[in-house]
């Protein structure tokens, strides 16, 4: 999920003026760029005193720092494989703000194919070829895989019991639940080995846009699809319903597929910083929904290996109707269109109603996209204690982007100087005028995920609201 241009308020349909306020005094543009109202940036200080105000690396941070330093030695075939897409850097792509572009001889096939050599013998490596069935026993595989359709469900503790490969637990998980690698004839060492590459793909060095991150949104996106088999809904955990049952099987391949690549290779930073810093790859994509193009770019690109070519066993039509569910979910992601996506699915559900089978024509796609902007979304509405560690995270990497942008002498961005936003209070707004209304407005239509996420979301609103009334006045 990336800042970016909102829609006009006044297309923001339900979520109202409120909602218009609060993106922009969160930063996210209203109209235009120069409509953007941002909060003052602290005191000006020196480099010196920026250095001293940061907080310094952890032992566990500089070692795996040190260890993806090392990788990247070893393998020069995986530093041009990022490159391919347009990135300056082999870990944050970003962060590079040389201007000139790259040849575009960088994107032909078969360039791309020799990049994604140094990625195959990472694949094949003792480390990442290890099947999770033997990181994980019998019963704790079957301990996850009960909570799989629970928002409960802890991507933390799942990442943590699966040597950091929750992702590909979760969406192996969903893939086999649904009968899709079946259906559709696809290997499941193929299928493995894919989501494998992808998951490698995410930076974990990012607090917040990390392979944990896709993990719990490629899970919620389960809990809102409930189930699709008949004969799986006997236990309680599974006696509401989602939307599952009233999707093709191309559509639920392509909603878990589109959970599982909507960040991937996410460089840590928002769309106007890479716009702003006149980055590489907001020049390759013209300044418009940037880290979204590439994570779409990457996600279809890495399949190009043979042995990891999940489309391969597509037909071209299917192919061309999946690879457009995807790419317009993950365009969905990007907060520039959150109200005019809000808007726009307000409208249909007026015609439509609530039950996912009458949703037919464009409207199919409309819904996908908004089940995945609100799993998005959804980590607001987690159990409490799990609600906090995710918006710890998010600050965290919007401070650590701050930081550099102080650096830089740069503007900081709304929401990422660590010297004036208040943790409660940045997520009261948030939940408030975004998450709310956005969940509210879709949760009818997937009961499922109705009685799961808003009981919850309310808890953590009134956990957040009491932090800021027990605050001292400033």
């Amino acid at each position: 999920m990336g800042k970016g241009e909102a829609a006009q308020s006044g297309g923001l349909g339900c979520v109202g003026g409120l909602a218009a306020w609060w993106l922009r005094s969160a930063g996210f543009e209203v109209v235009s760029r120069s409509d953007v109202v941002a909060i003052p940036p602290g005191k000006a200080t020196d480099s010196d005193s920026a250095e001293k105000n940061r907080s310094s690396p952890t032992a566990e941070e500089k070692t795996k720092e040190k260890d993806e330093k090392e990788l990247l030695k070893q393998d020069a075939h995986t530093a041009d494989y990022l490159r391919s897409f347009g990135s300056g850097s082999t870990r944050r792509m970003s962060l590079n703000t040389n201007a000139t572009t790259e040849s575009d001889s960088s994107d032909t096939q078969g360039n791309s194919r020799n990049n994604l050599n140094g990625l195959r013998r990472r694949a094949s490596s003792t480390k990442d070829s290890v099947d999770l069935k033997i990181v994980l026993n019998q019963k704790e595989k079957d301990e996850l895989e009960a909570k799989l359709l629970s928002w409960e469900f802890n991507a933390f503790e799942v990442a943590e019991k699966t040597s950091n490969r929750p992702l590909e637990f979760v969406v192996m998980s969903l893939m086999n639940r649904h009968e899709l690698l079946e259906h559709f004839g696809i290997p499941e060492q193929v299928f493995r080995t894919y989501i494998r590459s992808i998951e490698r793909l995410y930076d974990s060095s990012n607090p917040y846009h990390n392979n944990t991150h896709a993990a719990d949104v490629s899970q919620a996106v389960g809990v809102i699809l409930g189930n699709s088999l008949i004969n799986d809904s006997d236990d309680d955990l599974t006696k509401a319903s989602g939307i599952a049952a009233s999707l093709t099987k191309i559509e639920l391949f392509a909603i878990i597929l589109g959970a599982a690549i909507h960040d991937v290779n996410h460089p840590g930073v928002t769309n106007d910083f890479l716009v702003n810093s006149k980055a590489d790859v907001a020049f390759r994509y013209n300044d418009r929904s940037v880290n979204e193009n590439h994570h779409i770019s990457v996600g279809f690109k890495v399949a190009r290996e043979p042995e990891q070519n999940v489309f391969d066993f597509f037909s071209p039509e299917d192919f061309n109707e999946l690879r457009k569910l995807i790419i317009d979910m993950i365009f969905s992601t990007d907060m520039a269109g959150h109200g005019g996506l809000v808007a726009k699915f307000a409208a249909a559900k007026k015609d439509c109603g609530v039950d996912s089978a009458n949703w037919e024509g464009a409207n199919r796609s409309l819904l996908l996209q908004m089940a995945l902007h609100c799993a998005d979304l959804s980590n607001a509405s987690r159990p409490q204690k799990i609600a906090e560690l995710w918006a710890d995270q998010v600050l965290k990497e919007f401070f650590r982007q701050g930081d550099i942008e102080r650096d830089r002498g740069m503007s900081v961005s709304p929401l990422c100087d660590r010297h004036t936003v208040k943790r409660a209070a940045s997520q009261v707004g948030f939940i408030k005028f975004i998450v709310r209304p956005t969940l509210e407005l879709f949760a009818p239509v997937s009961p499922r995920f109705e009685q799961n996420a808003m009981p919850n979301l309310s808890a953590t609103l009134d956990y957040w609201q009491g932090q800021v009334d027990a605050a001292p006045p400033a």
